[in-house]
């Protein structure tokens, strides 16, 4: 584990100049923060970003990577590494990471009435042209697949800010879990089974549902976009919830985690409908309290 500055900026510069291992960047970051506080974390996210754009620049030619990495990760798990550190709920970090999913959204939205083309101009600029400069005798075939491709990319990246929410989230829970390690083991568990966002949170989630039932054109988009990032953040709510019911049963009744593991089964096979069906469990909970109610029925 990090001991010191210097060890956890050395942690992630070589997290960070393998490129796999670029998430182990972002937890010594959020360690950092949960442990030392936010001057430390920045401290270590700023020498960490100047050694290894060096680094990249010549080794690779290019510092892209360590861009993409502060603007994605470094900051966002900084950020929530600090409001988790303030606050000691899962909910107000998620609650944040949300809003600052919902500002990349709706800037992106602003910048181009039509986001798909917004981001297909991004990927011809950065992708495409440095292939075909590179390989100028590629086939028609090819380019043409090339073409398809980045379609298809297009169309994916307007999911990119709420993959960039769950990948920080992820990321904030591999520095969470490091810190309970070293200073309360168990801990991220307990947190982590408590998660709970916000009643004003699921306010804006029926108004966000009303607006892109009701909305057209380009304020239609933008709403759908983000009750689709609404839904994500319940969804992680939903799983919190499963995993309290579950921990409840194993120490009340003895039951397996055969739960967990159906859950997450369904995750995998059937993403869309079982993220919708923890979705709607988590905005239940938001209602109807069941971990309260759960710990009511098993104290009596």
């Amino acid at each position: 584990m990090v001991r010191s500055r210097t060890h956890a900026i050395a942690t992630a510069v070589i997290g960070m100049l393998l490129p796999p291992f670029s998430f182990v960047s972002g937890g010594i970051v959020g360690l950092t923060v949960l442990r030392h506080g936010l001057a430390d974390g920045a401290l270590v996210l700023a020498v960490t970003t100047a050694i290894s754009t060096l680094a990249m620049g010549l080794i690779l030619g290019t510092y892209q990577p360590v861009v993409i990495f502060v603007l994605f990760t470094g900051l966002p798990v900084m950020v929530l590494a600090w409001v988790l550190r303030e606050t000691a709920s899962q909910g107000s970090a998620l609650t944040v990471a949300g809003g600052m999913g919902a500002l990349v959204l709706a800037g992106i939205h602003l910048l181009s009435s039509n986001p798909v083309a917004w981001w297909r101009d991004k990927l011809e600029r950065y992708v495409a042209q440095p292939i075909r400069e590179a390989n100028p005798d590629l086939t028609p075939e090819m380019l043409q697949t090339l073409d398809e491709t980045l379609e298809s990319m297009s169309l994916l990246m307007l999911s990119l800010p709420a993959a960039t929410v769950v990948g920080a989230m992820l990321i904030l829970w591999l520095a969470r879990w490091m810190h309970a390690t070293i200073d309360n083991p168990g801990g991220f568990g307990k947190e982590f089974r408590a998660l709970r966002l916000d009643r004003r949170v699921a306010y804006a989630a029926v108004a966000l549902a009303l607006l892109a039932i009701l909305a057209g054109g380009f304020a239609g988009g933008l709403f759908r976009v983000l009750l689709v990032l609404a839904i994500i953040m319940y969804t992680i709510q939903g799983m919190a919830l499963v995993h309290a019911l579950v921990h409840a049963h194993v120490h009340a009744r003895g039951a397996s985690i055969f739960w967990l593991l159906t859950m997450y089964a369904a995750l995998l096979i059937v993403p869309p409908l079982a993220a919708l069906g923890l979705a709607l469990g988590g905005f239940s909970d938001t209602w109807f309290d069941f971990r309260r109610r759960w710990s009511a029925g098993t104290s009596t």
